[in-house]
């Protein structure tokens, strides 16, 4: 099913794009779809804003910063996309940010983020609304927003994940954090293998993490998650406010609650890894490190490995040279863009037989993902 959806997602991106002129004129006709009146002709806005590390107070791109960042000149080559900076029937917001887990405190930026809206009619008024919107962002020499918490890098191991297609002929793998294409620098892989031995020590260290250390962590990261919440409570109602942080509570007690421990369960597999890694001749332990395929776990050992001569799913880390946050500005290696598998983007400008502001807000987005000769020039920046 993946593959049948990513070939309709692939469809979409050979159209060739209309120009603003080819586009029906701007108009605030309404189009009434299960009580919801939407005004798919209106004439959108498309705002940009960028903003520092830890500051929610956005300022003029001018004053960003002095220097011509990558990300700075990968945002200036995508603003030219008609589906951006003149949108019809949407509201396009875009604003650079920093990584999360990055040593640079300047407040430079490393990626971007886009929101499409869909506009209705209310109140004889055309407005948007923010959260029947769809996002997605692209991230340069990093991959905290896949991975999705903070981590070592040599500490990260993935069973390899499944290509399900190509973006303009780099691949495009499934993560647990969603749909995402990957180009990295010509010549350098973003997999690397893990081996049995690194595997084993990996999974050591992970299980005797100290937990004060961790809780302190998981603090950390949630009082940000909070703060952020309560910088978006003028915006939202009552009722979405309190939902949005009944979910933040729950999402800290699962991880309080998961936390590994001194138990003896945990103490007894830590022995299960140390034993393999001490037992195994040394030719074995630099083979790769697999797990078994869907179906086939009671293949697996103890560890959770295969046999060394059995087939299974490689283990694979992000490779580190790829993901050096300190040559974000200037040398980019690794360019990571969220995509989506959804099915919900026929060409179509009217809504009937369609789900709504769905249909609209996906246009855009992959009307934006076709434009070919822009994503050449991104492309570039990070082949040289």
């Amino acid at each position: 099913m993946k593959k049948i959806i990513l070939s309709l997602i692939l469809a979409v991106l050979q159209i060739v794009n209309l120009s603003a002129q080819e586009r029906p004129p701007f108009s605030d006709k309404v189009v009434n779809i299960n009580g919801a009146k939407y005004i798919p002709y209106h004439k959108g806005n498309y705002t940009f804003a960028a903003r520092k590390r830890g500051d929610d107070q956005f300022i003029k791109p001018k004053d960003f910063v002095s220097a011509r960042t990558s990300i700075v000149k990968i945002n200036d080559i995508l603003n030219q996309s008609v589906w951006i900076n003149a949108p019809q029937g949407v509201e396009v917001q875009s604003w650079m940010s920093t990584d999360r887990d990055n040593s640079d405190v300047t407040g430079r930026p490393n990626g971007i983020d886009w929101r499409i809206s869909p506009y209705y009619m209310g109140n004889e008024k055309p407005f948007f609304d923010d959260h029947a919107g769809i996002s997605f962002f692209l991230r340069l020499n990093t991959i905290i927003d896949i991975v999705g918490y903070s981590f070592e890098y040599s500490e990260v191991m993935w069973a390899m994940p499944e290509k399900i297609g190509e973006f303009y002929g780099y691949p495009v793998y499934h993560h647990d954090k969603g749909c995402v294409a990957i180009i990295s620098k010509k010549g350098v892989p973003f997999y690397l293998p893990v081996s049995r031995e690194m595997y084993l020590k990996n999974m050591i260290k992970l299980l005797s993490i100290d937990d004060e250390k961790l809780k302190a962590e998981i603090d950390s990261s949630m009082a940000i998650a909070y703060s952020e919440l309560e910088k978006s409570k003028p915006y939202l109602d009552n009722t979405t406010f309190a939902q949005m942080k009944t979910t933040l509570d729950e999402q800290y007690r699962e991880m309080l609650k998961n936390m590994p421990s001194k138990s003896p369960e945990v103490k007894a597999k830590i022995k299960v890894f140390e034993d393999a890694l001490h037992q195994t001749p040394i030719g074995v332990l630099r083979l790769p490190a697999r797990i078994a395929f869907d179906g086939d776990k009671d293949s697996a050992d103890a560890t959770g490995l295969v046999k060394p001569t059995q087939s299974g799913i490689d283990i694979v880390i992000p490779n580190p040279a790829l993901i050096d946050s300190g040559r974000i500005h200037t040398s980019p290696q690794l360019l990571v863009i969220t995509l989506s598998l959804n099915n919900a983007m026929e060409d179509k400008r009217l809504y009937e037989n369609s789900n709504g502001a769905v249909n609209l807000k996906h246009y855009t987005k992959w009307k934006f993902f076709a434009e070919i000769e822009l994503w050449k020039k991104v492309f570039n920046i990070i082949e040289k």
